[in-house]
């Protein structure tokens, strides 16, 4: 993932915090966040307005998600290879998966630096937090993807 990404979407997020930190008053009429992603800032807006939150996530995003026991047999989401992979496109499935991993790891630890930095909800970690949407909307059909 291009640095230049990664830090235009934590710059994005910031702003939006210092934002709802301006209206927290404003804000607080609300009873629920809906979350679109990415980037997954509004994890840490609905913790500081102490929200509920629903995540609305397309599909496709889902396919970035696939546990490593079965890079072999699904394509990467950002590779162009068939169902039907040789060793080598596997091998590079297996490097593109890696990748994805190490890109959502990095946004992760930045996501929690951006936690502390705020001071919100320092006694949970983002990884706990992100899995505490009350619900997830998934749009796509996983036979169309």
């Amino acid at each position: 993932m291009p640095k230049i990404w990664a830090d235009f979407s934590i710059t994005t997020c910031t702003a939006i915090i210092k934002h709802v930190k301006k209206h927290q008053q404003e804000l607080k009429r609300f009873d629920l966040l809906f979350g679109d992603s990415p980037p997954d800032c509004h994890v840490i807006i609905a913790e500081f307005l102490v929200l509920p939150r629903i995540d609305i996530k397309p599909a496709y995003a889902m396919r970035w998600q696939i546990e490593l026991g079965l890079v072999s047999y699904i394509p990467s989401i950002i590779s162009s290879n068939s169902g039907e992979m040789s060793f080598m496109e596997r091998l590079q499935n297996l490097f593109f998966t890696g990748t994805v991993k190490a890109s959502d790891s990095y946004f992760r630890v930045r996501f929690e630096e951006l936690k502390t930095e705020f001071n919100i909800m320092p006694e949970r970690h983002y990884q706990e937090s992100i899995h505490m949407a009350e619900m997830t909307l998934i749009m796509g059909h996983f036979a169309l993807e």
